[in-house]
């Protein structure tokens, strides 16, 4: 007879943990998801909650193992942050006290530096930045750039795997029959069934190039394998948002849609499409930065 892996007592023929054992950890995981949700949110508020003591007691109360509770606070943490971050740009002083909350439960940046929440807070900041021109926060944040940036141009975020495309029309005529002639007396023939074909257009997405796409605050670098240049948000006539990167359509080149999007590795290191808050940011940061190029010239 084997003993519950939650409780340590017998658990019975053919059983290695106590339905009742089971029940108490989900109860302590809600608790613990729901302690965190609202910490962030008091956060939110200006508030500066303390919960590691509390959360530290429902985890012995309830048997919870530590894996368990770690993953439920990682993803209430990071669920509860993107929300908040989605809503409106985030000072730096609330960025930096969601970032503490989580050092308070014994997590560091790095093991959070991959979640949604963390990436959601860190654009919502840099648009709280752009927004006040507070420079300092990220005129400093790359040590290298890859493009000989024009001056002026303060570089903001580097975006390392981008797929380059253009918006292509293909023409091309289907259908078109001649008919048929039928005989119904000498010298007499019904001529039907003819139509005549149609033009028809396909508009699609072509990828033209892969490369490295680098944001400053007056335009947008991209370096590929065939090709590099520079858009200048002033040479932007519109925008397209675009769920993992975005899409401007220039004055010049007959105003063809061009479409950046940002890939990101998955689990298992394959190139994915990247998380929907970086097309948020990316759409929301080119806007403000032709706005302020515009409001300047």
């Amino acid at each position: 007879m084997a003993n519950c892996r939650l409780c340590g007592e017998k658990a019975g023929w053919f059983k290695d943990v106590h339905p009742a054992c089971i029940e108490a950890v989900n109860a302590g995981v809600a608790e613990i998801k729901s302690a965190v949700t609202s910490a962030v949110e008091q956060i939110a508020q200006g508030g500066t909650p303390t919960i590691q003591s509390s959360i530290e007691q429902v985890i012995a109360d309830k048997r919870i193992p530590r894996e368990s509770a770690n993953a439920a606070i990682v993803e209430s943490w990071s669920a509860s942050v993107t929300e908040v971050s989605l809503r409106e740009p985030l000072p730096v002083e609330k960025q930096t006290a969601f970032i503490k909350l989580t050092e308070q439960l014994g997590f560091t940046q790095q093991e959070l530096s991959k979640t949604d929440g963390f990436r959601s807070a860190v654009f919502s900041m840099l648009l709280w930045a752009l927004t006040n021109d507070v420079t300092e926060l990220y005129a400093n944040n790359m040590s290298h750039s890859p493009f000989n940036c024009e001056p002026g141009d303060l570089p903001i975020m580097f975006f390392g795997s981008v797929v380059y495309s253009q918006e292509t029309t293909t023409r091309s005529r289907v259908g078109g029959y001649g008919g048929l002639s039928v005989r119904v007396a000498p010298g007499v023939y019904s001529h039907f069934g003819d139509f005549k074909g149609q033009q028809v257009e396909r508009v699609a997405m072509k990828e033209i190039d892969y490369g490295g796409m680098l944001l400053t605050t007056g335009a947008m670098y991209f370096g590929g394998e065939h090709t590099t240049f520079r858009i200048a948000f002033d040479n932007i006539i519109s925008f397209r948002a675009q769920e993992d990167g975005i899409g401007f359509s220039r004055k010049t080149g007959h105003g063809i849609p061009e479409v950046f999007s940002v890939l990101q590795p998955d689990k298992d290191g394959k190139p994915t499409p990247a998380p929907a808050m970086f097309g948020w940011f990316l759409f929301n940061a080119t806007q403000l930065l032709a706005s302020k190029k515009r409001s300047t010239s």
